[in-house]
């Protein structure tokens, strides 16, 4: 799991070298786990000056309007007119917040595999490709090293493990309890899924 854990931080690394389509669905369940609601975005993903950056072009798979088109491209213009001037102090400054970020990034990937209890349950095709099922429950007396990590524990779920490339093929997470974080208090509440699936570009 650590191997998948330092491949899922060189995906994010080669990520960079891309620009891409990402759709979001967020859908709101009833209290018998039937979708009520959905909320999907879809955004172009650009990289502005070494910064990636988010373009939002369609709202329920609805192209947006021209108001709303205009605000995103202004959006944009900011950026590329902000990184345009920027000194080279400022600059220094943003690549050096962005590279603690990653590192904090791969720190908390790893600790992942400190925080819960592993166990292969079998393999499966994902994909059309073989790849381990493994369950992930939390670890008894796990003791956080970041304050990122705390809410671990709060969770358990189920990865499936592409065997060829050791890479993570696909996720589900399920929120054991509800918590809440953050300065306007973001929350999961209990039963709450996060679903993940991953597909390789260009083998």
């Amino acid at each position: 799991f650590r191997v998948v854990a330092e491949k899922d931080m060189e995906n994010e690394k080669r990520l960079r070298n891309y620009t891409y389509i990402e759709r979001q669905v967020q859908n709101t369940v009833n209290s018998e786990g039937k979708i009520k609601s959905s909320e999907v975005n879809t955004y172009d993903v650009l990289e502005i000056y070494g910064e990636q950056v988010q373009r939002l072009i369609e709202k329920n798979d609805k192209p947006l309007s021209t108001k709303d088109a205009a605000k995103e491209d202004e959006k944009i213009q900011k950026i590329i007119d902000k990184r345009k001037n920027e000194s080279t102090g400022d600059r220094k400054k943003r690549e050096e917040h962005e590279a603690k970020d990653r590192e904090d990034s791969r720190r908390f990937v790893t600790e992942v595999a400190d925080a819960y209890n592993f166990k292969l349950v079998g393999t499966e095709l994902v994909g059309g490709r073989e790849a381990w099922v493994i369950d992930g429950e939390p670890r008894p007396g796990y003791v956080p090293h970041m304050k990122e990590a705390k809410f671990l524990p709060k969770f358990h779920g189920r990865v499936w493990i592409d065997k060829s490339d050791l890479q993570l093929a696909k996720m589900e997470v399920e929120c054991l309890d509800t918590i809440s974080w953050g300065l306007f208090l973001a929350r999961f509440h209990k039963g709450s899924r996060i679903m993940l699936e991953q597909t390789r570009v260009n083998d």
